[in-house]
């Protein structure tokens, strides 16, 4: 009958697209052409739902093969497609159909008590009893993904993590047990305490699943906390050099007026060798050549690092070019010189690596009041790294723990701002924007 396809046709893609959509495929997708999105819907959605759709239309609503053949399906498309680690994908692509099929086992036992028949039976026929579970599972998957779907989907980018993913996999190994324990069981079993048990056994899993998951959630809120105290304390110390910096070289500059005063007096008293030593003294004291131009951004502490960065780049052989203009930063003097300092930082860092003649980095800030755009281009010599779609820290030691991308994007984030980037294997590039709605 048409409803009974259109209902099982619901059941289908509802249950394939959440687990594309929670594993939060399009974040971490390793090809972005066009070609390559339709061959990732066919492999995440067409094969798995045709898959599914086959077996109810051939009359198999339940079996222990099933899920496994689900599984595999999505985990060939997660290794092939995405940036996931192997262990990760495979965790979650097992772990999400089992559940499922743990979820839709009491549908089936409730249709065999209700016709008075070993439920295994109810598994090759069609009948208004495992409809109606399957339709209200359907509805529950959907208001469950509604309600709760982002943080879900947050949530298990940290708890399918690491060696936890072994629990996982684990975990569902111990499901497909039951549901083939179940399905033994289903050969001679009926009446309302094998339809009891088999709601237990769903709830217990249930209930298993929501302590690992709070029991994680609790572990990386701690962790979070401590982390982000950490981070808070590299930030004040990073803000508070760079301030102390600024006050000495503001100190150095109002000295600079009366030590002009003293040059002008050599000169006027004709004494030319005595006014060259003191303006060669002056010169060193100051750090700064003749040729040194400084840069004017209207923020003086950023025009204060942006002068100490392209002096290290320099050092490096490193060619800067820069297009800045006079801004009105829509950022706190702590944000500003907080964001350029690392953003800097990471270019030349990974200018330093290219090879030499191609070393360079360009620098872009268009800004006007509470709008400003950061744009910074640099040459690489090795391929940035990316774990779970975000960059991290590709030092071998890895000694600042990725800070300086963690500072960033939490300045980006704070203010309400936008950062993208790109790369290929010669030149990265990032851009923030700030005051800029995604209408324009």
């Amino acid at each position: 009958m048409i409803w009974q396809f259109i209902l099982d046709l619901l059941n289908i893609a509802t249950e394939v697209w959440l687990g594309y959509w929670i594993f939060d495929v399009p974040s971490c997708r390793r090809f972005h052409s066009r070609q390559a999105r339709i061959l990732e819907y066919v492999m995440f959605l067409g094969l798995p739902g045709g898959f599914g759709l086959a077996n109810r239309l051939t009359g198999i609503r339940f079996s222990g093969i099933t899920g496994v053949i689900l599984g595999t399906l999505f985990f060939i498309a997660a290794v092939i497609f995405t940036k996931y680690g192997l262990l990760r994908s495979l965790a979650w692509s097992f772990f999400y159909y089992e559940t499922l099929s743990v979820l839709e086992l009491p549908g089936l036992i409730l249709d065999g008590w209700l016709r008075q028949i070993p439920y295994i039976e109810s598994i090759f026929s069609d009948h208004i009893y495992s409809y109606i579970y399957f339709t209200v599972l359907t509805f529950l998957l959907i208001g469950l993904a509604v309600g709760f779907g982002h943080s879900i989907k947050t949530l298990q980018k940290y708890i399918f993590t690491g060696k936890i993913n072994l629990l996982w996999i684990a975990l569902a190994l111990v499901e497909y047990c039951f549901n083939g324990y179940f399905l033994w069981l289903g050969l001679y079993k009926t009446g309302s305490e094998f339809f009891l048990f088999g709601i237990l056994y769903a709830l217990s899993i249930m209930l298993l699943i929501a302590m690992i998951f709070i029991l994680q959630s609790y572990r990386l809120m701690e962790k979070r906390i401590y982390s982000d105290k950490l981070h808070d304390m590299e930030i004040d110390m990073a803000y508070e050099r760079v301030k102390k910096e600024y006050e000495r070289k503001s100190q150095a500059l109002h000295d600079f007026k009366h030590q002009l005063a003293a040059l002008a007096a050599y000169l006027k008293d004709g004494a030319y060798e005595s006014a060259k030593t003191y303006l060669q003294a002056m010169t060193k004291e100051l750090d700064m050549s003749p040729s040194t131009k400084t840069l004017r951004t209207g923020s003086p502490l950023a025009d204060m690092i942006l002068d100490s960065k392209l002096k290290t780049a320099s050092a490096y052989g490193i060619q800067a070019r820069t297009d800045i203009q006079s801004i009105s930063s829509p950022l706190s003097e702590r944000d500003m010189s907080i964001l350029l300092g690392n953003l800097l930082d990471n270019a030349i860092e990974a200018a330093v690596l290219s090879p030499e003649g191609e070393k360079m980095i360009r620098i872009q800030i268009i800004g006007k009041g509470a709008i400003m755009i950061i744009h910074i281009e640099n040459s690489i010599g090795q391929m940035p790294v990316e774990k779970n779609g975000q960059l991290v820290s590709s030092k071998a030691d890895g000694s600042d723990h990725g800070w300086g991308m963690k500072s960033i994007r939490s300045i980006v984030e704070q203010n309400h701002g936008r950062m993208k980037y790109m790369y290929d294997d010669k030149t990265f590039s990032i851009s923030i924007e700030f005051g800029i709605t995604e209408g324009r």
